[in-house]
């Protein structure tokens, strides 16, 4: 063999890979550069320990869940309910106070057309039923450049909402990606219910990998199981599909209505106690980075759509911006800032 081949067949025998190598060593090489000592965190624990609530994550509108609850960057939350019990409203009337603190949000409202959804949100907003074309623009305004609605009804396959929450993420900046709901997400093709408990729950996971490497958070609205009225009240094995829908996700929310109540109002001479009752209720069912297990009760301002912290006549003033001081059409709900509670004063204080 001349010099020039015994160089060749060197060069050859060093690209090869042979089966003796240990590749799983080197596979896993690079995660040695995000293994630090405990002792490297010592300043950002510190720090973190002593965040103030609202800087931990978004705030939902009413200052008593301030300090259990905040909505961090790279989560996915579910928020679960029986039909009818108020979850869409709920949802629709946290994402105005994230706005309202800054955030972006885009909402997928698949079982509800977008002209319904907005004027929902807008009755939120502006704390009122009928407000004048003035005040109607204004909410517009204030919403241009914070909220974006994705204008599909029914069934969805699944790849493109997973197309949605990237392209809301990386093009428009937005924070928040509300779907609603995981019923009309589609699987098609899916033969049997097994199959698509096991969709559902990889569906799950391709969103919560989709907000933690974004660093956005997710919403998923879903529906509860038809119970057979041995509990009290919900729970996160309760909601709909896959269990690894709750598994995977960083908190778990049950909104429940007071159905006690509502028959109660019916009856010819209602019971003062239990009209005095929260017409809902928020349950905690999971948090990973706060407290499980808390509840909340609610009261819903009828003309505003609004879930209140206690029972008030008068609505939040859920958007920060001054709007036009006479455009309300209910005289009975004033406009003024001095007269209705701001969603600031309530960021600062516990009125609700």
């Amino acid at each position: 063999m001349s010099a020039a081949e015994r160089i060749v067949s060197d060069i050859k025998s060093r690209m090869r890979i042979g089966t003796d190598i240990d590749l799983d060593a080197y596979a896993d090489h690079d995660e040695a550069a995000h293994i630090r000592p405990a002792s490297e965190y010592e300043d950002a624990v510190w720090e973190h320990m002593h965040r103030l609530p609202h800087q931990k994550g978004g705030l939902l509108p009413w200052s008593k869940t301030h300090r259990d609850i905040q909505v961090r960057t790279g989560e996915l939350s579910v928020w679960a309910g029986k039909r009818g019990e108020g979850k869409s409203l709920i949802t629709s009337q946290v994402m105005l106070a994230l706005m309202a603190q800054g955030h972006k949000a885009v909402i997928a409202s698949l079982e509800m057309p977008v002209e319904d959804t907005l004027e929902r949100m807008e009755r939120q907003g502006l704390g009122v039923d009928d407000p004048t074309r003035d005040y109607h623009a204004s909410f517009y305004r204030w919403a241009q450049s914070r909220l974006w609605m994705y204008e599909q009804n029914g069934v969805v396959p699944a790849r493109r909402i997973l197309g949605l929450c990237r392209y809301a993420i990386t093009q428009l900046h937005c924070q928040h990606v509300v779907i609603d709901s995981l019923m009309m997400v589609g699987f098609p093709g899916i033969k049997s219910q097994f199959e698509k408990l096991e969709l559902q729950g990889n569906f799950a996971r391709d969103l919560a990998a989709i907000a933690r490497d974004t660093g956005a958070h997710i919403h998923l609205v879903a529906h509860l199981r038809k119970g057979d009225g041995s509990k009290r009240h919900s729970e996160a094995d309760d909601v709909k599909g896959g269990g690894e829908i709750t598994d995977l996700a960083s908190a778990v929310y049950i909104i429940s209505g007071n159905r006690e109540k509502h028959e109660e109002a019916n009856k010819p001479v209602p019971s003062q106690k239990i009209m005095e009752q929260p017409d809902a209720w928020l349950s905690v069912e999971k948090n990973r980075r706060g407290v499980t297990g808390s509840r909340y009760g609610f009261w819903l301002h009828p003309q505003a759509l609004q879930f209140m912290g206690k029972d008030s006549r008068e609505p939040m003033q859920m958007i920060r911006e001054q709007l036009p001081a006479s455009s309300f059409g209910k005289p009975s709900i004033q406009s003024s800032a001095s007269s209705s509670e701001s969603l600031d004063a309530d960021l600062a204080d516990s009125n609700f």
